[in-house]
């Protein structure tokens, strides 16, 4: 009779550890009104947003950005560990506000920082506001520009001496150092055109000076025509 087969060994397949998705920027809790932040974990005072994953196939780098939502729907346990005060924990919203980046293609750099630009853009989303760097953005769909070192507060309107303020509850620092993408530069800011004084040379030769403007006349003039005439009366 045949002698029966070897025993195969079982075989088990390993699983394959995707690698972490590169970090787009990060939002470290810097302040908070009533919760010693060294006796909360790093993890727990910390939104890191990631690039969103796709599929294997290279796609362009502007496919993967995705915008971050702030808010109790989102971050409920986050925002428990660093808001104890029912009062300031009733001033956020389910959604509070968003920060979505902007790929942009920029003139290339002479350093070695190869990483493709972004520009980020916070905009509120909460009737209760979102502070920038101090400004109250109290509109919904108000945005501002955010950059490098910026400081997100959620702050609740509080009694003063002055009227009535917003006092930041937990403020946030958005942080690019661990980006997998630069800052670009900001916009370029045409110069303002100064304005001619009224009667001067120039709001003449602008035409500022109404229908009696050197540049109106000029071109009312008739060429070979006579401008004016001057006639003498008496000696």
């Amino acid at each position: 009779a045949p002698s029966p087969a070897p025993l195969c060994a079982p075989h088990f397949v390993q699983p394959v550890e995707r690698p972490a998705a590169p970090v787009l920027f990060v939002l470290d809790c810097v302040y908070s009104e009533a919760v010693h932040l060294p006796d909360v974990p790093a993890h727990r005072r910390r939104l890191v947003h990631f690039l969103a994953p796709r599929a294997d196939a290279p796609l362009p780098f502007s496919s993967h950005l995705v915008p971050l939502r702030v808010g109790r729907a989102y971050q409920a346990d986050l925002l428990d560990a660093l808001v104890a005060a029912d009062a300031a924990r009733s001033s956020i919203s389910r959604e509070h506000f968003q920060i979505t980046a902007e790929e942009v293609h920029c003139a290339a750099r002479r350093d070695a920082d190869h990483r493709p630009a972004c520009r980020f853009v916070l905009r509120n989303l909460s009737g209760n506001g979102t502070q920038v760097n101090g400004e109250m953005l109290q509109a919904r769909g108000d945005e501002r520009p955010l950059r490098h070192g910026d400081v997100v507060a959620l702050a609740r309107a509080s009694g003063a001496l002055e009227g009535p303020a917003q006092a930041p509850f937990v403020q946030f620092r958005f942080d690019l150092s661990q980006s997998c993408a630069r800052e670009a530069p900001p916009p370029a800011v045409a110069p303002a055109r100064a304005e001619a004084a009224p009667g001067s040379e120039a709001s003449w030769e602008s035409g500022s000076g109404g229908s009696f403007g050197l540049a109106g006349r000029r071109a009312n003039a008739v060429e070979g025509a006579a401008a004016f005439m001057l006639e003498g009366c008496g000696p």
